[in-house]
């Protein structure tokens, strides 16, 4: 018999919004040279909360996170001198509190703690964005791109993935290409090689239909299901066969989590960076292409690989834990501790909590009380 509790409070009630949280990564020095990937100059928050245009906000992906908040969901910077966790409760940017992680064009290597942070977080359900860019685009001159720094050093196949870089070549069944490999600088505008399957969830996702996107100087991808059976293609280059060279765009499955990769930034680019920086371009809105498109329909199927908000109304509900358990604010601070089987009445605040089995960590089921 499977074990649970009920929790009931008075004028308390579990919200039915499904909205979700996306975490974008600022500590590989995505802002560095001419680069501005960042969402606002405001971290981890940006400023102002509640804006009424994507130029409220001052970054080259601005208008990415900006639409996102739209839809309700919340978006949140990772700053330049935080780190990136799985699973420490004291951390209010542990990735364990977020759906999606996006990583755009990072500019040094994850440290080991960090991979298996990151592969923690996919596995357990969440959902991973990789926005790499051509190869030698090493804006700090340390000897790492990005797409280096998501796949390997070496230049060949990816039998050395796990030592140099992320290693999504083996684990994801994605490889970047680098230097001697084919097309990895390349400027393909509009490129409407897609799949034009409508179960393609990306290419027939939630925002709209891709027809087109755009790459200005970016690398390809290499798929290798091999590795990952369930890597998929879903745009080519240009005349290219629909097959696993020359992929703009792709996505796998890790896990219980989901993983979305492109080989250029600049379609994410909306030429609103912040002020001073002159070398910006308008890639998200560009005449012939659905680059809006394909960023938010990825996120959105990335975001629905988690477990969202459940749907549940009334002054009571039940929970099935399988162990004790722990209630975490979304700031990682302990509120309240629990064992099986029992009735209580919570005295909580009206905000996000996660509850958090003692037995199995990494399984969290995250509520929202509004009173």
């Amino acid at each position: 018999m499977k074990k649970g509790f009920f929790i009931i409070v008075l004028l308390i009630c579990i919200s039915p919004l499904s909205a979700y949280r996306f975490l974008f990564d600022l500590t590989k020095h995505e802002d560095t040279g001419n680069a501005d990937w960042v969402i606002d100059d405001d971290w981890p928050y940006p400023y102002p909360d509640n804006p009424i245009a994507d130029t409220a906000w001052h970054g080259a992906i601005s208008s990415w996170g900006y639409e996102l908040y739209m839809m309700g969901h919340e978006v949140v910077t990772l700053p330049p001198w935080d780190s990136i966790t799985y699973g420490n409760p004291e951390h209010e940017l542990d990735l364990m509190y977020f759906d999606v992680f996006i990583i755009p064009e990072p500019q040094n290597p994850f440290s080991e703690n960090e991979k298996q942070a990151i592969l923690e977080f996919v596995a357990n359900g969440g959902g991973l964005f990789l926005v790499a860019d051509h190869n030698s685009s090493d804006r700090d001159q340390d000897g790492w791109d990005s797409p280096r720094v998501f796949n390997a050093v070496s230049p060949t196949l990816p039998d050395t993935a796990l030592l140099y870089g992320f290693g999504v070549d083996t684990i994801f069944g994605i490889h970047f290409n680098v230097t001697g490999e084919p097309s990895n600088y390349i400027t393909d505008a509009p490129d409407s090689n897609v799949n034009d399957l409508p179960s393609d969830s990306i290419i027939f996702g939630e925002v709209g239909r891709v027809y087109a996107i755009s790459y200005h100087a970016g690398t390809v991808m290499t798929l290798y299901p091999s590795y990952n059976p369930s890597v998929t293609a879903h745009v080519w280059k240009t005349d290219m066969p629909h097959d696993t060279t020359y992929v703009m765009f792709a996505t796998a499955e890790y896990g219980r989590g989901r993983v979305a990769a492109i080989g250029d930034s600049s379609p994410a680019d909306d030429g609103t960076a912040r002020p001073g920086n002159q070398h910006i371009y308008d890639g998200w809105r560009e005449a012939g292409c659905d680059n809006r498109i394909i960023f938010l329909n990825a996120s959105l199927w990335l975001a629905k690989g988690s477990t969202p908000v459940k749907e549940k109304n009334g002054n009571s509900f039940r929970i099935d834990v399988e162990s004790d358990y722990d209630i975490f604010s979304v700031t990682g601070r302990k509120v309240f501790t629990g064992k099986l089987n029992v009735f209580y009445h919570l005295n909580l605040k009206s905000g996000v909590y996660l509850l958090k089995s003692r037995e199995n960590p990494n399984k969290t089921a995250r509520i929202i009380i509004l009173k």
